[in-house]
């Protein structure tokens, strides 16, 4: 997972109104200028959001869960 290449939908969705427009209401359409991986790709065609706040918290949320799950688990 690019953390960075997330991080560069949600800037442009920042900069561009028609881009955030289209991220929210059809991201399918938007996605191709980015080289998003394919699950990387599903994470962001599956979130639901009103805005672009909520979109991002969503986003991170994902972030954070595929992190979690990458990571080893410390025996104690």
């Amino acid at each position: 997972m690019s953390q960075s290449k997330l991080q560069a939908v949600i800037g442009a969705a920042i900069v561009d109104p028609t881009f955030r427009d289209a991220l929210l209401e059809s991201p399918r359409d938007v996605l191709d200028d980015f080289a998003l991986t394919s699950v990387e790709r599903e994470a962001i065609l599956n979130i639901r959001a009103d805005s672009l706040s909520e979109f991002a918290t969503k986003l991170q949320a994902w972030i954070v869960q595929q992190r979690n799950k990458n990571m080893p688990h410390m025996m104690a």
